[in-house]
């Protein structure tokens, strides 16, 4: 697969997107007398009618959300590589009256590797027992729903073997890219969540889900994140569960959550306002998150964004999403070492010795095991089987699901979960248990108290009416269309401004 060196993203002011084609064809033309061979496309390959649409609907389900015009997102294509740091400072100084935020656009990372043992098929899954060993996935099973009955699940990575003999009774589908890479990483990922229940392999936290499905960063010519996200936002059902198998690189800061890049974060905040469950991988790059800083934002106390604690005055953004750590799989549960930490994590999952299913280099080999799948990727796979459990046990014990506020409330609830023995100053969340949930956790209108870990207390924004909120009902309908608009998979999109 040929690679295309990687493309400048260019947030432009909102009010500027696909309808000011003189602006835009300016902008290119001023920017092609500085660098040779330079080239303006969008950045989403949906259409800007179908983005408004979605943006819209997103809208009338959360009313606490503030949308972001996905239209004035485009992409430069550099024609040599290594150039595009100067386009980007170039932007920065020469282009603030058009240009709101520009940055070199990540590429798909390398994932934690598995190691494949071919291990004999066995029933070990100590993270599936009760707490404060596990997350009583055990438990969960003997509740109706607790198996994930009647809700869908989407994993975002790289590449799957997905006709493994214990994920083949699935029928999973490829949502939109191309299964491409690491196949391994993202069959035991689909291992944990969903393994059905049947007389071989283990068995995964949710093996009775009604749809399961994958969606890969990797597109013709080149790898990115927020595009994947975007077409799952367009096909997911209200409660469903989308899981952020990524971590990455961004402003010096090497294997974080994905939600760094600004892209990212904008399509997770539709997508949650969608009534979207995200749960994503916290990062193996052992960074106290709230240190993080935004180089744009030049306040020295501002930019944090990631610092939950220091609030809106640090610079903090608020995706939605349930931000996940790593952890031992001892009864200590320390935070593991690689585990990225801070008050933006919410919960916590085994970061080792997590026993589900793998395969070979090229995804031919269908009966294999692995007992040492780790990092956030194994604990973020647990804490979205968690999610999609809860979901199913509010469905049948309220008639829907929670919106993803107040399961993040509840999941990360402290008398809820078991809590980690790492310092006070490495919080990783807690890990949810399951029994809790069921027997205490599950509320029509839970607090959000405890939201902040520390910092002032607030309500999940925008949400006033029980579990789902009003009008969560008729948003319960899903949706199985392809994501509109556009050739699939294209990279990068067509240009509109030609």
């Amino acid at each position: 697969m040929q690679i295309r060196p990687p493309r400048v993203v260019v947030k432009f002011q909102d009010e500027i997107g696909t309808g000011q084609v003189q602006i835009l064809k300016d902008f290119e033309s001023r920017l092609a007398r500085q660098f040779d061979g330079i080239r303006l496309t969008r950045l989403f390959r949906q259409s800007p009618q179908d983005l408004r649409s979605l943006r819209r609907r997103a809208r009338a389900t959360d009313p606490s959300y503030e949308p972001v015009n996905l239209n004035s997102y485009f992409a430069l294509e550099v024609a040599a590589d290594g150039t595009q740091q100067a386009v980007v400072n170039h932007l920065a100084e020469g282009e603030k009256a058009v240009v709101e935020k520009a940055y070199v656009e990540p590429g798909p990372i390398k994932p934690p590797q598995v190691n494949a043992l071919g291990d004999p098929p066995k029933k070990s899954q100590g993270y599936l027992g009760p707490a404060p060993m596990g997350i009583d996935a055990s438990f969960a099973w003997t509740t109706k729903g607790g198996d994930g009955a009647g809700l869908g699940f989407v994993d975002l990575e790289q590449g799957w073997a997905l006709g493994h003999e214990d994920l083949v009774a699935h029928g999973i589908k490829l949502i939109s890219g191309i299964n491409a890479a690491y196949f391994d990483h993202g069959t035991s990922v689909l291992g944990v969540v969903a393994s059905v229940n049947n007389a071989v392999g283990g068995v995964g936290i949710t093996p009775g889900l009604v749809s399961v499905r994958v969606i890969s960063q990797w597109r013709i010519g080149g790898g990115c994140t927020a595009q994947p996200i975007l077409d799952a936002s367009f096909v997911m059902g209200y409660g469903d569960v989308l899981l952020l198998e990524a971590q990455t690189e961004l402003w010096g800061y090497d294997l974080v959550p994905v939600e760094i890049e600004p892209a990212v974060f904008d399509v997770i905040r539709q997508a949650t306002a969608l009534g979207i469950v995200v749960v994503e991988a916290g990062g193996n790059g052992n960074f106290n998150l709230d240190n993080v800083k935004d180089p744009g934002v030049k306040d020295p106390l501002g930019g944090r964004i990631f610092n939950r604690a220091g609030g809106p005055k640090a610079g903090f953004r608020d995706s939605g999403a349930i931000i996940v750590g790593a952890a031992s799989s001892d009864e200590k549960h320390a935070r593991l070492v690689s585990s990225c930490y801070g008050s933006r994590i919410d919960c916590y999952g085994w970061g080792e010795k997590v026993e589900t299913a793998t395969t070979n280099t090229n995804a031919s080999e269908l009966h294999s095991y692995t007992s040492t799948f780790g990092g956030t990727s194994s604990a973020s796979a647990i804490v979205a089987g968690v999610a999609l459990s809860t979901q199913g046990m509010a469905v049948v014990t309220y008639g829907e699901p929670y919106d993803p506020w107040r399961l993040r409330c509840i999941l990360s609830d402290p008398s809820l979960g078991t809590s980690s023995a790492s310092p006070t100053g490495e919080p990783i969340g807690v890990m949810p248990d399951l029994k809790a949930i069921a027997e205490r956790g599950l509320k029509p209108d839970p607090e959000c108290k405890h939201v902040g870990h520390g910092a002032e207390s607030h309500p999940a924004p925008g949400h006033t009416g029980a579990v789902g909120g009003v009008g969560a009902p008729e948003r319960h309908k899903r949706s199985l269309k392809p994501p509109p608009s556009g050739p699939d998979p294209q990279y990068p999109p067509p240009s509109t401004i030609r």
